[in-house]
C-alpha cells in the first residue's frame, strides 16, 4: 500500500514540484517541501485499510486550494506557461482521487456533487457529462437528480438534445412523478424560448435579407405534445395540470397554450376550490378590481357547495393588499374582502382560522365594524376561544358602558369558555390589549375569583395570574401597601401552584423582605406536601438574608410535610449540601 503512494508521489507531485519551482519561481523551497509533505499524508491516506470519505474530501479541498494559489502566483508574476505540466497534472490526480470515491461511496450524493462542482469549476466539461451519467446509474430513484442533470446539460454543457435524453429516461423511470412531469413541461418551454431568442439575433443580424420567423404556435408545439400526452395518461391529475398551466404564464409566448390548458381545467376541475384560488392569485397580477369581483362571482357560483370557498377566495387579496403601499388603492380591494367575509359567515363557508386572522385585520381598520362581526360570529360559534379573545380586544377599546356591559356578560355567563386553559393563555398573553379598562376587568376577575362557574383548577390559577399581573398593570395605584392587600385577597383561597409563587416574585420589584416571608409561608402552607422546589427556594430566601436557623428550621419542616418520594428527592445530594448547612 505504502508503495502505491509513493509510487503516485514520485510520478506526479514530484514533477509538479519542480515545475513550480523553476523560475519565476510559483513557490518557494518552504512551500514546496509542505506541499510534499501533505500530499504524502494525504496519499497514504488513500491506500490505508480502512477507507472514509474525509480522506478523500480533505484531499479534493487540498487540491482545489492549490490550484486557486497557483492561479493568484500566476496573476502576480504575470506567468501564463507550463499549464499542462502544472494545473493539468494536478486535474488529472483530482479526477482520478473523485472516480475513486465515487466508486467507493456510490450512494454518497454529496461527494457526486463534489465531482461535478470540480469539473465544471475547471472547465473540465467532457467529464461533467461522465460524472452525470454514473450518478444516475447509482442514484437514479431520485427523480430531482434527473432533473438537475438535464438542466446541467442543458446550462452547462448546452446539449439540448443530450438533456432531453435525459428528462425523457428520467420519465420512463418515474412516470407518475408529478415533479419530473411539470418540469419536462417547463423544460420544453424553456427551449423554445431560447431557440425564439436565437432567431431573434439572427434576424436581427439579418436585417436586410429575407427571414422568416417562427409563430408562438410553431415554438410551442412540442410543449403541447407533451401536454397531450398528460391529457391522455392522466386527464385526472389536478395538481400536473395545474402546475402547467402555472409554468406556462409564465412565457409570454406560450399565452395560446395556457388558455387551451385553462380550457381544460374549466372543463374537468371547475368544481375545484384550488383551481379558482390558483386563477384569482393569477388575476390579480394584472387584472382590474371589476375582474377580480367576476371572476369571484364566478368560483361562487361553481364552488357554491364548498365548505370553505369563500376563506380560500380571501387569502390571494389580503395577500396582495399587503404589498400595496398606498391606502387608495388598497382601500376598495379590502371592502371587497369584507363583502366576501360577510357572504362567507352568513353561509359557514370560512373557516375559524381564516376567521380570526381577518379579525385581526379588521380591528385595526374598522374596529366598530369588527365588533359587531365578532359578535355575530361568538353568537354562531360561543367556545370559540379566539374569537371570544378578540371580541374582549375590542370591548376593551370602548369606554362605553355598552361595552363593559359585554365584557362583564361574556365572561360570568359562558360557562365552556371561563373553563377552557386555551382561553385563558391568550387572555394572559393579550392582557394589555384586553384589560384596556383596568377597573371593571378588574372587578370581572374579582368576580371569577369566587364563582362556582369555574371548576377547572388550572383554569383558577390562571384567573389568580391574570389578577396579579392586573395589580402591576394598575398604574394609577403607586403605593405598594395597597397592591400587597390586593395580592393578599388574591392569593387567600386555593388553588396555588409553583408557577404563580414565581410570577409574582420576577413582577413586583418592590417586595420587601416581610412581603417574600409570607409568600413562601403561604405558599409552602398550601402546595408544600408535594412541591420540592418552594421549600427549596424558601430555604434559598432565608440564606440569602443570613438567617442560618431558620434555613434550618425550614428544612426541618420540608422533611416532615413532603410525601415519601418526595422526600427521597428532596434528600438527593446537590440541593441543599452546597449550601453548608
Amino acid at each position: 500500500m505504502a508503495e502505491w503512494a509513493q509510487e503516485k508521489l514520485e510520478e506526479v507531485w514530484v514533477p509538479v514540484g519542480e515545475h513550480l519551482r523553476l523560475p519565476p519561481s510559483l513557490i518557494s523551497s518552504e512551500e514546496c517541501h509542505a506541499l510534499l509533505q501533505r500530499v504524502r499524508r494525504l496519499e497514504h491516506s488513500l491506500v490505508s485499510t480502512v477507507k472514509h470519505k474525509s480522506h478523500y474530501v480533505s484531499f479534493i479541498s487540498y487540491i482545489s486550494q492549490l490550484l486557486e494559489l497557483v492561479k493568484q502566483r500566476r496573476h502576480q508574476y504575470q506567468f501564463t506557461h507550463r499549464k499542462a505540466e502544472i494545473e493539468g497534472v494536478i486535474k488529472t490526480r483530482a479526477l482520478a482521487i473523485l472516480s475513486s470515491a465515487n466508486f467507493r461511496f456510490p450512494n454518497d450524493l454529496q461527494l457526486w456533487m463534489t465531482s461535478i462542482n470540480f469539473c465544471i469549476k475547471n472547465k473540465r466539461l467532457i467529464h461533467v457529462s461522465k460524472v452525470l451519467v454514473q450518478m444516475l446509474h447509482y442514484l437514479g430513484h431520485e427523480p430531482h437528480l434527473w432533473i438537475f442533470a438535464a438542466r446541467t446539460e442543458l446550462d452547462v454543457m448546452q446539449a439540448i438534445e443530450t438533456a432531453r435524453a435525459l428528462m425523457l429516461q428520467g420519465l420512463k423511470r418515474h412516470p407518475d412523478s408529478l415533479l419530473l412531469n411539470k418540469e419536462y413541461f417547463k423544460f420544453e418551454l424553456v427551449i423554445a424560448e431560447r431557440l425564439r431568442d436565437r432567431d431573434a439575433t439572427v434576424e436581427e443580424l439579418l436585417n436586410d435579407a429575407e427571414f422568416e420567423k417562427e409563430d408562438d404556435q410553431e415554438c410551442t408545439k412540442i410543449a403541447e405534445v407533451v401536454f397531450e400526452n398528460i391529457k391522455a395518461t392522466k386527464p385526472f391529475h389536478f395538481e400536473l395540470i395545474l402546475s402547467c398551466w402555472q409554468v406556462c404564464l409564465a412565457f409570454k409566448f406560450a399565452k395560446g397554450l395556457a388558455t387551451k390548458i385553462e380550457n381544460y381545467l374549466r372543463e374537468k376541475f371547475d368544481k375545484k376550490e384550488e383551481f379558482w384560488q390558483a386563477k384569482l392569485s393569477q388575476a390579480l397580477k394584472s387584472g382590474t378590481l371589476e375582474e377580480l369581483k367576476q371572476l369571484c362571482a364566478e368560483a361562487l357560483e361553481s364552488c357554491s357547495g364548498s365548505a370553505s370557498i369563500h376563506g380560500l377566495l380571501m387569502g390571494p387579496i389580503l395577500r396582495k393588499i399587503s404589498t400595496l403601499t398606498s391606502r387608495q388603492i388598497a382601500m376598495p380591494y379590502f371592502a371587497h374582502v369584507l363583502d366576501l367575509f360577510c357572504a362567507g359567515l352568513k353561509f359557514d363557508s370560512v373557516d375559524e382560522k381564516t376567521c380570526e386572522n381577518f379579525f385581526k385585520v379588521l380591528i385595526l381598520q374598522d374596529p366598530k365594524k369588527a365588533e359587531e362581526l365578532i359578535k355575530f360570529y361568538i353568537g354562531k360559534y360561543p367556545n370559540c376561544v379566539g374569537a371570544n379573545v378578540l371580541y374582549l380586544e375590542v370591548l376593551g377599546l370602548s369606554s362605553s358602558v355598552q361595552s363593559r356591559e359585554e365584557m362583564k356578560r361574556l365572561m360570568l355567563t359562558n360557562t365552556v369558555l371561563v373553563n377552557s386553559s386555551d382561553f385563558w393563555c391568550l387572555i394572559i398573553e393579550k392582557l394589555p390589549s384586553v384589560a384596556n379598562s383596568d377597573e371593571n376587568f378588574e372587578s370581572i376577575m374579582s368576580k371569577l375569583l369566587t364563582s362556582a362557574t369555574v371548576s377547572c383548577p388550572v383554569c383558577k390559577v390562571a384567573i389568580k395570574t391574570v389578577c396579579v399581573k392586573l395589580v402591576e398593570l394598575n398604574e394609577h395605584e403607586e403605593q405598594p401597601n395597597k397592591k400587597w392587600r390586593k395580592l393578599q385577597r388574591v392569593l387567600s383561597l386555593p388553588p396555588l401552584n409553583y408557577e404563580l409563587l414565581k410570577t409574582i416574585l420576577n413582577s413586583f420589584t418592590w417586595l420587601n423582605t416581610s412581603h417574600k416571608k409570607w409568600l413562601f409561608e403561604h405558599f409552602s402552607r398550601w402546595i408544600g406536601k408535594d412541591c420540592i422546589q418552594v421549600w427549596m427556594d424558601y430555604k434559598a430566601f432565608f440564606l440569602s438574608v443570613g438567617d442560618v436557623n431558620q434555613a434550618n428550621l425550614c428544612n426541618d419542616r420540608a422533611l416532615r410535610q413532603l410525601s415519601n418520594a418526595e422526600t427521597l428527592q428532596y434528600e438527593k445530594p446537590g440541593h441543599f449540601t452546597s449550601n453548608g448547612v
